[in-house]
């Protein structure tokens, strides 16, 4: 196993976990709409999850966790401010920012299993398959309440 390239893997799907954690915390403070709130705390809560377990990976081989976040998840925030500021406290339009992020992580998640598979052992790539699930879990519902907005 490379080593190396087994630590960029985890820290790959760590930085989109903070990506994920600071995006629905921006959607937090965009939106009044209770309900939005309560999904975003629980999907934050999901990533945190993911980080410590990736996290827990890491620390296996004696490296810390990246702390920041990734170029794309930058960007997309920086996309996310100016459309949320032409469509201000707009319950569809936050909806749709979360939901491309959400399809962002789960194609990282899907790299990882792909691209990267070789670079992981076998308890590695359960976790990564069920933190998978978690995260299409989550990116559903939000395609869920989009839909019904």
């Amino acid at each position: 196993m490379n080593t190396q390239k087994n630590i960029e893997t985890l820290n790959m799907l760590v930085e989109i976990n903070n990506d994920r954690i600071d995006g629905y915390l921006k959607a937090t403070e965009e939106t009044n709409d209770l309900d939005l709130k309560t999904l975003f705390s629980s999907l934050i809560q999901t990533s945190q999850i993911c980080k410590n377990e990736l996290s827990s990976e890491l620390r296996k081989f004696g490296e810390s966790p990246e702390e920041g976040t990734s170029t794309l998840g930058k960007a997309f925030r920086i996309w996310m401010d100016m459309k949320l500021a032409v469509n201000s406290n707009d319950r569809l339009a936050i909806l749709k920012s979360c939901d491309w992020g959400g399809e962002i992580a789960i194609e990282t998640y899907n790299i990882a299993l792909s691209k990267y598979l070789e670079f992981l052992d076998e308890d590695q790539i359960s976790l990564i398959k069920h933190q998978l699930a978690s995260i299409t879990s989550d990116h559903n519902k939000i395609k869920d309440m989009a839909l019904k907005s």
